[in-house]
């Protein structure tokens, strides 16, 4: 038996450099924003997105405002990622 699912959580995926001195075994590719992926996804499935964001990204700020006008209403704002 299938379950529907009642929403979905989008990560913000960010580039880590100074978490360890290893080179990357691939480099790091840039990715959607995770507000603007959750908007696409929320719009085609009718369903809520839990939006995860980073408030150490430098341009978060803006970030909020921005979701102002998206309307997300679930948003999960998380720390600098530690080592």
């Amino acid at each position: 038996r299938m379950l529907a699912a009642d929403g979905y959580i989008v990560y913000d995926i960010q580039d880590e450099p100074g978490r360890t001195d290893e080179k990357r075994p691939f480099p790091f590719r840039r990715v959607m924003d995770s507000s603007t992926h959750a908007a696409l996804l929320a719009n085609l499935s009718g369903r809520e997105c839990l939006v995860y964001k980073c408030v150490a990204d430098p341009n978060f700020e803006t970030w909020l405002e921005n979701n102002k006008t998206i309307g997300h209403t679930a948003i999960n704002l998380v720390g600098r990622a530690s080592s």
